[in-house]
């Protein structure tokens, strides 16, 4: 995973995920603009994304299953092409807006099951 955060004078500092965790706790994790959760970081994905549930944090993911788990964007392999899957009930919690263009060519998935395929 990596998160990108405004340090002090709105520098941006990258942040490898596994080094976050060995300097601190999740709740660091909650002073961040985005944070991409990869593949390989997948076991910690439940953990991170019920600290972050109401943070507006905007959580990127590429595993199956992502946004179903509370992630906001996810990226899949839909036959043979990635494709956007978003939750904008997730987004809409975190106080984030999707632009409609990245809307319209997104597959919308919500908490309970798959809303619309574009």
């Amino acid at each position: 995973m990596i998160a990108r955060q405004h340090g002090p004078r709105e520098r941006l500092e990258w942040l490898a995920f596994s080094r976050c965790f060995a300097q601190s706790t999740i709740s660091h994790l909650r002073r961040c603009n985005h944070l991409f959760i990869s593949e390989a970081a997948a076991r910690r994905t439940g953990e991170v994304l019920a600290r972050l549930r109401k943070a507006n944090t905007l959580t990127v993911g590429e595993t199956p299953g992502f946004p179903l788990a509370g992630g906001m964007i996810n990226f899949a392999i839909l036959d043979n092409k990635v494709k956007l899957e978003i939750n904008l009930d997730a987004t809409t919690r975190a106080g984030l807006k999707v632009n409609s263009k990245l809307i319209a060519v997104s597959r919308l998935v919500s908490s309970n099951s798959v809303a619309e395929d574009n």
